[in-house]
């Protein structure tokens, strides 16, 4: 009999598989290195890749606020101003050369040699024109003479050098080599300073820039010796993948210049309207609370991936690093303030005083950066790269405006009080949009945990949308179908440039001092600028620019980079700016204007000057000077600009009368007759030769392009003989009007005109290559002559822009003039009224143009029209482009291929491929750390 136990047991449960152990965080992220004593975890943290990224910094940031701080004790207030303001360019420069060669090294790879090449073809372009830029900026700014600036540009060179050298390093993750190369820059430029000084020798600017070239040199050395050799052979690039490389960084070099780029024009300003001097002091200001600015500027690659890693909670703790990086400034600016008293003087030494204020205004400033960075870098970790760059561009847009209202009040030192203001505003406005990108992944959590299948419809209907579709947040206000749309962008420029309210002296028009009118005008622009950035701006931009377009943006982007070596800086850099704004309306419409919108604007410029010229007949204001007396005008507006109106709304008109068709024409008949009898009595009566003379000539060419065959010679015969009957019967009464009543000496010298040319031609013999400068015409010709400006258009961009200048401005009427006839050689029927009066308008202005300046100087009537036919002829380019044939048929995309491509047709037949995976999306762009 078996032996037994007792009952049979039961079967044992199945064993369930072991939990697998949560790995430790490290660095705020799952993974990493497995656990141990703490000593050893900590050692392997400095000792790995962050620990020398942070030792890079680190060295990088403290060697520059000692070499700095080594130059103000042995320059002295003025001579550290200007170096000043090379260190300045010198970080703009370089935060714009990394956008484009170190960003495209890290994220397009830099084990590509073909990729190496593409960059290396970008490197030689911006080290040459970086260093051209730092000539002009050495020697048109800072005040230095031509051997300095030569020096200075070496030195940009071989920083640039350098910082490729670095981001090779960089990208290859090789931190502590980085940090060992940038210990070295900081060492041989302090031996070097330290050697001229026991040698007893002066440590000059000059010595001190030879001293960072040295600095620069060994440090090109030691990345060249750390690299590997297989790094250091690039391929031959392709036109391509040059253009690649160029998409890229354009968009990253906006980003990351745009700050650098505020603090530079602030400094600019600083040196122009107060002195070197004493932005040598504010300077040395803000070089006491140099280690709160580095410890914030630090702090965003260090929140960056820890946003990227933990999203859900990211706007709470930018809070909360937002507070501990206030309080952190706070107590850097408290000590910086009891040391300005009796230690200012170890610190910069005895020659450069430093104000309490400033301390204090940079502290503000440096607060105001600690409010803002943990949100925007919170943005910047959920893909919203373009929202924090359009907060920065505001709030840079609203800190100049404060700097030029701070100096015109004469207190130069609070200047950095204006910039925290406005960064300041932009911070909060970030912390909102970071609480709310908080909030809807929770509230869609919640919604889909309750409603399961509508949660699961939702999604569906949002996949078989656009993938842009959700991102629009604003109404479009281009492309759309409101007709005034481009008119609402196009007419407030115009109105806020010349409608005067107010006499101003002409001392103060090149003085740079701003009135509560001039800021008006500059918040108008500003209020332009910030809608197209939030209603119209896309990227990537898949219709490529108009050649017209590109010419004008090479002849504004000239004009911007002279404003480095105008004597009047303050006002060259609003009238820059202005300038660049408006080549961006004229890129607008030519990319997204419909033909509706343009006529649109032509009609809304015709109403608004007929309702000038009732307001004028109905309320007169006082002459705006002596000479004008007699003529017609309204508000204070000058009656050569006033003529311009009158003109060019004449033309207009003219041209919709002899051009009827439903296509462009919106109001009956008799509206554009009444219209076209109002203006032109305001023309006859403003008695603006010029403007009349353009107005007559363009009306003519308007009626024979609208005529044909015998109809046209019939019109000419027509007006040949009223001509004739009018010289004959009437000469008398129509040299007398013309003659308006002035001297026979006066009418020899075109009312002073030779005399202001010959000394036009005298000033352009000494500075013939780039000229004086933006504005420059006008400051000079009212110290000489007592006219402003060159009252000739292409005489005021020779003085302004030497030949380089004249020979831009050419090169773009040229173009207007040689895309206008390739679009009458393929014209449409129902385009001729558009180029009737676009070659009209042209035209008038050029005629207009022999007596007055107005075309080729910015922020005024005639410089916008010339931008809306730059504009309008960009769009009638991209109109026939997309009609010229059918698109070719598209193939099916293999449903498993993910590198398919998606080619996108605007309606200038332009298409453009973007990157698609399986499921038509397109694949979202790679962010490099540090992005913001």
């Amino acid at each position: 009999m078996p032996r037994s136990d007792g009952p049979p047991k039961p079967p044992k449960p199945p064993k369930l598989p072991k939990r697998p152990r949560r790995p430790r965080l490290i660095g705020g992220r799952p993974g990493g290195p497995p656990g141990g004593p703490p000593g050893r975890r900590i050692g392997r943290r400095i000792g790995g890749r962050a620990g020398g990224a942070v030792a890079a910094q680190a060295i990088n940031a403290g060697g520059s606020l000692v070499v700095q701080l080594a130059a103000a004790r042995a320059l002295g207030a003025d001579r550290f101003g200007a170096l000043v303001l090379l260190v300045s360019c010198l970080v703009l420069c370089t935060a714009l050369y990394t956008a484009f060669v170190g960003d495209a090294l890290t994220v397009l790879g830099r084990d590509d040699p073909a990729v190496r090449g593409a960059v290396l073809v970008a490197h030689g372009v911006l080290v040459t024109s970086a260093a051209v830029v730092g000539f002009g900026v050495a020697v048109g700014l800072a005040g230095l003479g031509p051997g300095v600036g030569a020096a200075y540009a070496g030195l940009i060179v071989l920083w640039l050098h350098e910082e490729l050298g670095r981001r090779a390093l960089m990208a290859g993750l090789s931190f502590w080599k980085l940090a060992a190369n940038d210990a070295g820059y900081v060492a041989v430029t302090l031996l070097t300073l330290t050697a001229a000084g026991a040698a007893g020798m002066t440590v000059s600017l000059l010595m001190v820039i030879f001293a960072m070239g040295a600095g620069a040199s060994f440090a090109i050395g030691l990345a060249l010796g750390q690299l590997p050799v297989a790094q250091l052979r690039p391929a031959r690039p392709t036109p391509g993948l040059v253009r690649d490389v160029a998409a890229f960084a354009v968009w990253r070099s906006l980003q990351a210049g745009l700050t650098p780029a505020l603090l530079f024009t602030a400094r600019v300003l600083i040196s122009a309207v107060a002195g070197r001097g004493v932005l040598g002091q504010v300077e040395a200001a803000r070089l006491m609370v140099a280690p709160a600015q580095t410890v914030v500027a630090a702090a965003g690659n260090v929140l960056l991936p820890a946003f990227a890693a933990d999203g859900a909670t990211s706007a709470r703790r930018a809070r909360r690093a937002s507070a501990a990086l206030i309080g952190a400034t706070v107590l850097v600016g408290a000590v910086a303030l009891l040391l300005v008293g009796p230690f200012a003087d170890l610190v910069v030494g005895p020659g450069v005083e430093v104000p309490r204020t400033a301390v204090l205004a940079w502290s503000a400033y440096c607060c105001a950066l600690a409010a803002g960075l943990p949100a925007a870098t919170a943005l910047v970790a959920r893909r919203r790269t373009r929202t924090v760059f359009l907060a920065w561009l505001g709030d840079a847009l609203v800190g100049v405006t404060l700097v030029v209202v701070i100096l015109a009040a004469g207190h130069p030192v609070a200047v950095p009080v204006g910039l925290a203001v406005a960064r300041l505003g932009s911070a909060l406005c970030l912390h909102v949009l970071a609480s709310r990108a908080d909030e809807q992944p929770r509230s869609r959590h919640r919604h889909r945990s309750q409603h399961p299948g509508w949660s699961r419809s939702r999604t569906r209907a949002r996949s078989l949308r656009s993938p842009g579709a959700g991102a629009r947040r604003l109404p479009r206000l281009l492309p759309s179908p409101n007709r005034w749309a481009l008119a609402a962008v196009v007419l407030p420029l115009m109105l806020a440039s010349d409608y005067k309210l107010r006499m101003r002296g002409r001392e103060a028009t090149t003085s740079g001092q701003a009135d509560l009118f001039i800021l008006a005008e500059m918040a108008v622009y500003a209020t332009v600028g910030v809608v197209l950035l939030l209603t119209v701006a896309r990227a990537p931009a898949q219709r490529r620019n108009a050649t017209v377009v590109v010419l004008a943006w090479v002849f504004g982007s000239y004009c911007a980079l002279s404003v480095l070596w105008s004597p009047y800086g303050s006002l060259a850099v609003v009238r820059a700016a202005q300038l660049l704004l408006t080549v961006a309306v004229a890129q607008t419409a030519a990319r997204y204007a419909s033909r509706a919108q343009l006529h649109g604007l032509a009609h809304a410029f015709a109403a608004t000057v007929a309702g000038s010229v009732l307001f004028g007949a109905l309320h007169r204001f006082p002459p705006v000077s002596g000479e004008t007396a007699g003529r017609f005008t309204w508000l204070y507006v000058h009656p050569v600009v006033a003529g311009i109106y009158l003109g060019a709304a004449t033309v207009i008109l003219t041209v919709y009368l002899t051009r009827p068709g439903r296509e462009h024409r919106i109001w009956p008949t008799w509206t554009y007759q009444v219209l076209l009898v109002v203006v032109g009595s305001g023309l006859l009566a403003s008695r603006t030769r010029g403007a009349l003379g353009g107005a007559v000539v363009a009306a003519l060419l308007a009626m024979v392009c609208s005529t044909r065959g015998t109809r046209r010679l019939d019109l000419l015969v027509t007006i040949g003989v009223f001509a004739a009957i009018a010289a004959v019967t009437s000469s008398d009464v129509v040299l007398s009007y013309l003659s308006r009543g002035e001297s026979a000496e006066k009418l020899a010298t075109l009312n002073e005109r030779t005399n202001l040319w010959s000394l036009a031609l005298d000033a352009f013999e000494r500075k013939p290559m780039t000229g004086w400068g933006l504005t420059a015409s006008r400051g000079i010709f009212l110290d000489a002559i007592g006219l402003g400006g060159g009252h000739n258009a292409f005489v005021n961009v020779l003085v302004d822009g030497g030949a380089i200048g004249a020979l831009l401005w050419l090169a773009l009427l040229g173009g207007i003039v040689v895309a206008l006839r390739g679009l009458w050689r393929r014209v449409r029927p129902d385009e001729r009224a558009d180029l009737t009066l676009l070659t009209a308008l042209l035209l008038f202005l050029l005629f207009d143009g022999l007596t007055a300046e107005h075309m080729a100087a910015p922020a005024n009537v005639a410089n916008i029209l010339l931008a809306v036919i730059v504009g309008w002829t960009g769009a009638l380019t991209r109109r026939q482009a997309g009609s010229a044939g059918p698109a070719p048929e598209r193939g099916p995309v293999p449903a498993g291929r993910p590198g398919g491509s998606a080619r996108a047709g605007g309606p200038d037949g332009l298409d453009g491929s973007v990157p698609v995976r399986p499921t038509g999306r397109p694949a979202p762009e790679r962010i490099p750390a540090g992005a913001g």
